[in-house]
């Protein structure tokens, strides 16, 4: 809340309202224990007295079980959140002849290369590689997730990983 100042009303609505309801964990009378006159409704522009009602009453904290369960509705419902649309369904690879497709994790080495055929100065000194020692680093995250979750988080990414030649380690699954 303190992070994102005049924000946070909106990202209330926007990111932890809509976890909370695809958990089921906004009671039914939410409403009354807020003071309004009428069920809430999360697609209604409210005050910003009442979304620090609604965080006094629900304290949201979501786990990041919860917050897998919320990614699977929102691509149940076709409608994923920017931050986890798959890459496979937004660049289009099979419609656009792409000539170079990087990965974060080798940017550095692939920018050099990229900027060097294309005749482009650059400085690739600049370290820009992300989790280069150990790239299955992420997964530890999944350890305490279901298998049967795990699985459907997987079936969502999945071209993703053949898109980019990644592997999951047999643990995983």
């Amino acid at each position: 809340q303190r992070e994102a100042g005049s924000l946070w009303p909106d990202r209330l609505k926007q990111f932890w309202l809509p976890a909370l309801i695809s958990n089921n964990r906004i009671p039914a009378d939410i409403h009354v224990k807020i003071g309004l006159d009428k069920p809430f409704n999360i697609t209604e522009k409210y005050s910003v007295a009442t979304y620090e009602s609604l965080h006094a009453v629900l304290q949201p904290r979501v786990t990041f079980t919860e917050f897998l369960v919320h990614v699977i509705k929102t691509f149940q419902q076709g409608k994923p959140n920017a931050h986890w649309r798959t890459y496979s369904n937004d660049c289009s690879s099979c419609t656009f002849d792409y000539k170079y497709i990087t990965k974060v994790e080798t940017l550095t080495e692939e920018l050099a290369y990229i900027f060097n055929k294309l005749g482009i100065p650059a400085d690739p000194s600049v370290a820009m590689n992300a989790h280069h020692q150990d790239p299955y680093a992420g997964l530890q995250k999944y350890r305490n997730v279901k298998r049967s979750l795990r699985k459907r988080i997987y079936d969502i990414y999945k071209y993703d990983f053949i898109l980019f030649n990644y592997t999951v380690p047999d643990y995983y699954f």
